[in-house]
């Protein structure tokens, strides 16, 4: 009796791991499944970017706090690179910082995290911009899939607070961005970058990126932007006059040309012009000790909504008015 009765204990606890093992590793498969992404590396597809983490985070200081304390989580988390850049930039604000006047609303991190995304080695902007660009689809994708939340947060209010400062540069501004890749967009069509997109006020420095001057697959961007933000004095490289455009910014396709400059330079020039934002206004809330999740501000009503209402309270009334009449109330 008593064997049996440790066999069937022991048969209990091995069902429990293996259920738990299995169950573990169903939901680490899924996550995983929901967070493998593939991006083409010949061409671009400039559209909406609908799958973008187009976030407008709300500004207060509970949000730095709470934005702040969980850096330091992602950063021991080993997301890519962030940790290793993270310091690099925090040395350089060091030397920095006696030099330069911060705004009224930018702390520390603010300014290092703006450090961060301008390093080149380690590269932490190109992991952040395709987790930007991939990870915005809906919450939960966002909530699980995205490693740089802290870093998303201190950037954004970083140019925001910037933007609303005598920074500049002015609405209306024309900045440069050249890429060694051909993209693929009509002219007439309504684009986002749909990720951080550096720009400068330097047509020769944007230039000077070109690794192949003689392929035709080298894109020169005009940009005529309203959002984007100088953040020269804050970049690891201030010489490249850098113009930062925020991911919700929205263009039109104003030209789509064959271009070549007076050193033989080929490729396609695109112009575009910004024409408002479409974006996601969020906040950060805390989710218990070392956790942090981003939640949706409630979107303003559309009048639209409000004359349909109207109209469903008159055909009401009218409908209650007819009624009484018939049973001759009235």
């Amino acid at each position: 009796m008593f064997e049996g009765i440790t066999m069937r204990l022991l048969s209990f606890i091995l069902i429990f791991i293996l259920s738990n093992y299995g169950a573990r590793a169903f939901f680490q498969s899924s996550e995983h499944h929901l967070c493998q992404v593939s991006e083409k590396e010949d061409n671009i597809q400039m559209d909406m970017a609908i799958r973008s983490a187009d976030y407008y985070f709300s500004h207060s200081l509970e949000s730095d706090k709470i934005a702040i304390d969980y850096a330091k989580v992602e950063r021991m988390n080993n997301a890519t690179y962030y940790n290793e850049a993270w310091l690099r930039a925090y040395h350089e604000w060091q030397q920095r910082k006696m030099e330069l006047k911060v705004p009224d609303g930018l702390l520390e991190e603010h300014v290092i995290a703006i450090l961060c995304y301008t390093l080149d080695r380690p590269p932490l902007y190109r992991y952040f911009n395709k987790a930007i660009r991939n990870y915005g689809t809906n919450d939960e994708i966002y909530s699980k899939c995205f490693h740089y939340k802290s870093l998303h947060y201190l950037l954004s209010v970083a140019l925001s607070v910037l933007q609303n400062s005598t920074w500049g540069p002015d609405p209306g501004t024309l900045v440069y961005r050249a890429m060694d890749r051909k993209v693929l967009v009509s002219k007439g069509a309504k684009i986002r970058f749909g990720q951080f997109a550096s720009t400068s006020l330097n047509i020769i420095e944007s230039v000077s990126t070109f690794t192949d001057e003689e392929t035709t697959s080298n894109t020169l961007f005009n940009i005529t932007t309203s959002h984007g933000v100088a953040i020269q004095n804050f970049s690891f490289f201030r010489r490249e006059e850098e113009v930062l455009i925020p991911p919700h910014e929205v263009f039109n396709v104003t030209k789509v040309v064959d271009w070549e400059d007076d050193l033989g330079v080929r490729g396609v020039n695109i112009v575009l012009s910004s024409i408002g934002q479409k974006q996601t206004e969020v906040k950060l809330q805390s989710d218990g000790p070392g956790h942090l999740r981003v939640v949706r501000l409630l979107e303003p009503i559309s009048p639209w909504w409000f004359s349909i209402l109207a109209i469903l309270l008159i055909l009401l009334f009218a409908a209650c008015i007819f009624f009484l009449k018939k049973q001759k109330y009235i």
